[in-house]
């Protein structure tokens, strides 16, 4: 035939949200693998979201949970961060599975999950039972999981790294 196709404006942005996902499937396969086949790691660490976990559109080296990763490893030993797609509304049944795994020592937490994972905890910090959310959470000593909220004291510790000092904090 002699007719020529295009692809229209929003064909155009669904195929590019298609190749991000698919770039986003292969990163995890590979994470994946690198974990199942290489089972080290005294820290193993999920880390869960329901998007911004698996870095859709960057590179695998620019993913915060390489990047977690890499910086726990430079402060010593073998540390192992993986990050899982969980929807809202299904952390509780993902922690029940988690909880019954001795390879996963802790959660972080993005949003939307940060008040249900409290509630979700056994136990936790003061700072993590006056706000209600939690953002990472390690198995506690009788079992359960205890959380705590730790976001705003690195944020004012990067704030403070690029000179500010917020006052009363």
């Amino acid at each position: 035939t002699t007719r020529k196709l295009t692809l229209t404006a929003t064909g155009a942005r669904i195929a590019d949200h298609c190749r991000a996902m698919l770039d986003a499937a292969v990163r995890a396969r590979e994470q994946l693998a690198r974990v199942r086949d290489v089972p080290e790691g005294e820290l193993r660490v999920v880390a869960i979201g329901d998007s911004f976990t698996f870095g859709v559109g960057v590179q695998l080296e620019a993913c915060w949970t390489e990047v977690l990763e890499r910086g726990l490893r430079e402060r010593g030993g073998d540390k192992v961060v993986v990050p899982a797609h969980v929807k809202p509304g299904d952390l509780a049944a993902f922690l029940a599975v988690a909880q019954r795994m001795p390879n996963v020592d802790g959660v972080i937490a993005t949003v939307p999950h940060k008040f249900e994972l409290a509630a979700l905890c056994t136990d936790g910090t003061a700072r993590a039972r006056s706000i209600g959310a939690v953002n990472v959470a390690r198995r506690g000593p009788q079992g359960g999981w205890f959380g705590d909220m730790c976001v705003g004291d690195a944020y004012v510790a990067g704030v403070r790294q690029h000179g500010l000092d917020p006052p009363g904090r």
